[in-house]
């Protein structure tokens, strides 16, 4: 398995690749693309940065040895490449709602939690 997290403004993009070859791309704890692959694959998805779409491409490729090379574009102009390291996911919560919600539900604030925790449901 395989993850690793990339971080542009107040957007925390991770890239994962299980061990049945299923590659996901999450923001913010919303999942913006889910593709199957053994080689790699790409995936674009866009963000609001600043007042404006901004498109993001990951590919995604396994070199010869193995290991799984990231490639990052933002709006078509390459920004990095990365030699993504195995490891697993995080185990914590996935949706920064989730996490907002609860916290409102410690600070007794119940309606907002509710909102905020049924929001959440929907990305699930």
């Amino acid at each position: 398995m395989y993850y690793h997290k990339y971080v542009s403004g107040k957007y925390d993009m991770e890239f994962y690749v299980n061990e049945y070859g299923q590659e996901t791309v999450i923001v913010n704890g919303l999942k913006v693309s889910k593709q199957f692959s053994f080689m790699g694959n790409t995936h674009r998805f866009k963000v609001y940065e600043h007042g404006e779409d901004v498109l993001y491409t990951f590919i995604a490729r396994f070199r010869n040895d193995g290991k799984l090379i990231l490639r990052i574009y933002r709006n078509r102009k390459y920004t990095e490449r990365i030699a993504v390291g195995s490891g697993n996911k995080p185990k914590s919560l996935t949706s920064k709602l989730k996490r907002e919600g609860i916290k409102k539900l410690h600070a007794y604030e119940v309606e907002a939690a509710s909102l905020l925790l049924e929001e959440a449901a929907k990305y699930d």
